[in-house]
């Protein structure tokens, strides 16, 4: 046998190259990556996790000669962001939108009753211009008429963040099957769905980066519209209300996820509020085949916003105050609208107590400083409440969710028992720590969210439970669970700017050391101890 040489000589050897497409830190560190954004590597020891900038801009034009090939992009279609990070890597400003991104639009204009062509010319009459208002201009919708770092904002969000809005999956999930098909003829709604995008990718860039430059230069360009349609309003229609009331509650929407802590989303609301006013008296007379398409879909994104807002007793601070509509006390007729589901379909019914036991706990508060007494009314609406509440069952699922029937029903559950939890605590004005017996009550329905949260935050459904986690966590007392619902919180697939706000205010409420620090009357306490304005999505 010869042993001058090894077995494997090196020159045969082939070379693997080190991977670089890993954040910064981690190959700083000479460690793996699991290329995440933040990766887990980053997020386990504490670390500021940092890629690559997209040096995008607005002059240079995008060539199918440094793009990847379709094959590539349908194969990152899963993954848009490593995917516009390859794209960065190599030195491409960013990805025209890919076929897919192109037949997604297409099939939600054809589903509209729209022409099936892949792009509006802004000269062809059509059926669109019923949408539109004569103070906005039309806008075609196509590659040559947005700049790459809208377009890649615009991939990331039919790819991706579609999806953190509702449980609904792509093909029926109306904030791309309603919305789309209109942004594709009006500018003023595309910049508003391109600013929501933006808001979505928020956590995951540095405020300096030009995709959130970008996005917020969307909204800027929203309020300038608005203003003008604003100074002739009246002059409308009022079945053209639902295409400004639209507007308005995607603006509301981006405010509430990038996490704004001045409340900027309130604002929004209220001017929503008159608007749903007018068009709820005057305008649903008169609405068109097209309007009813859209309106179901306006009217329950508006109700959800409204309703998941009320994370404190009602009406303590005037900046958070939303005036209550008598749309929002009865949603059933919301379920006779052909995509009804988009955000309230795991239980009607709980949503509707939101704003009761909210002014509920305002009513307590109000009498526990008066008298220190609990009326007959309070009680009686109270027990009332409960025995709703103890009886609930949870409704069937949609067609088009059937497939995550139980964490349908799982976020339903958890829904109700922070209603439960939000009552309980209530009914005991601003001491609910004088109470022991509540507070073992509580627990009790803490420990039944947590056997039921992992499923739903695995499921689409993990997209609405933001609302239950707060009132939750409000009442946490065990270290380890604040700790795990942080944790949740943060999971890879819901965490946004909007969590990270959520995490920091109840640790701001877990590490004050007032008795009265406790549940949604202490969140109010905080917010107002620390100049926050704070609203939920």
């Amino acid at each position: 046998m010869d042993l001058a040489g090894a077995p494997f000589p090196k020159r045969n050897r082939l070379r693997f190259y080190r991977t670089k497409t890993g954040c910064l830190t981690c190959r700083r560190r000479r460690k793996k990556c699991d290329e995440s954004i933040p990766c887990s590597a980053c997020v386990s020891r504490g670390l500021e996790c940092t890629w690559p900038d997209m040096k995008l801009t607005r002059d240079t034009a995008v060539t199918s000669s440094n793009l990847p090939s379709p094959s590539s992009s349908s194969s990152n279609s899963t993954n848009p962001l490593r995917f516009l990070r390859s794209c960065a890597n190599a030195g491409q400003e960013a990805p025209v939108l890919t076929n897919e991104d192109r037949a997604i639009i297409s099939r939600g204009k054809c589903n509209w009753g729209s022409t099936p062509t892949a792009w509006i010319s802004p000269t062809v009459p059509s059926k669109e211009a019923s949408w539109q208002l004569r103070t906005l201009s039309p806008s075609p919708f196509g590659p040559e008429a947005m700049s790459p770092t809208s377009q890649l904002i615009l991939h990331y969000y039919l790819q991706e963040g579609a999806a953190k809005l509702s449980p609904k999956p792509r093909p029926s999930n109306p904030f791309i099957t309603q919305i789309l098909p209109r942004a594709t003829c009006d500018s003023t709604l595309m910049n508003a769905v391109l600013a929501l995008g933006g808001t979505l990718l928020e956590l995951k860039y540095d405020q300096s980066n030009p995709i959130l430059q970008t996005a917020w230069g969307h909204y800027a360009k929203v309020l300038g519209d608005l203003r003008r349609t604003f100074q002739d309003l009246s002059a409308h229609p009022c079945q053209r209300y639902l295409r400004v009331l639209l507007v308005l509650l995607i603006l509301a929407h981006a405010e509430a996820i990038s996490g704004n802590l001045q409340g900027s989303t309130f604002s929004h609301l209220r001017a929503s509020h008159q608007l749903m006013l007018r068009f709820t008296l005057d305008g649903r007379d008169k609405r068109t085949a097209d309007d009813l398409a859209i309106e179901g879909f306006v009217l329950e994104l508006y109700a959800y916003l409204a309703l998941v807002a009320n994370i404190t007793p009602y009406a303590l601070d005037d900046g958070r105050t939303i005036p209550l509509d008598p749309i929002l006390l009865s949603l059933g007729f919301l379920q006779d609208y052909k995509d009804f589901g988009a955000l309230l379909s795991c239980g009607l019914s709980l949503f509707e107590k939101i704003p009761i036991i909210s002014v509920f706990a305002r009513q307590r508060l109000s009498e526990e400083a008066a008298t220190g007494e609990c009326s007959i009314d309070s009680m009686q609406m109270y027990h009332s409440l409960l025995q709703e509440l103890l009886h609930w069952n949870s409704p069937p699922p949609s067609s088009d969710t059937e497939n995550y029937a139980v964490a349908h029903r799982y976020t339903g559950e958890i829904y109700r028992h922070s209603l439960l939890i939000y009552l309980k605590s209530s009914m005991c004005g601003a001491s609910v720590k004088d109470n022991p017996e509540i507070l073992l009550e509580i627990q009790d329905h803490i420990d039944a969210v947590w056997m039921l949260l992992p499923t739903v935050l695995a499921s689409p459904f993990g997209s609405v439970i933001l609302w239950p986690s707060i009132i939750v966590g409000s009442c946490l007392t065990n270290p380890d669970q604040r700790s795990e619902l942080c944790s949740f919180l943060r999971a890879p697939r819901w965490h946004l700017r909007v969590t990270e706000a959520c995490i920091t205010m109840l640790k701001l409420l877990w590490e004050d050391s007032d008795r009265l620090a406790y549940g949604p009357f202490g969140l109010y306490l905080i917010m107002k101890k620390h100049g926050i304005n704070f609203c939920m999505v």
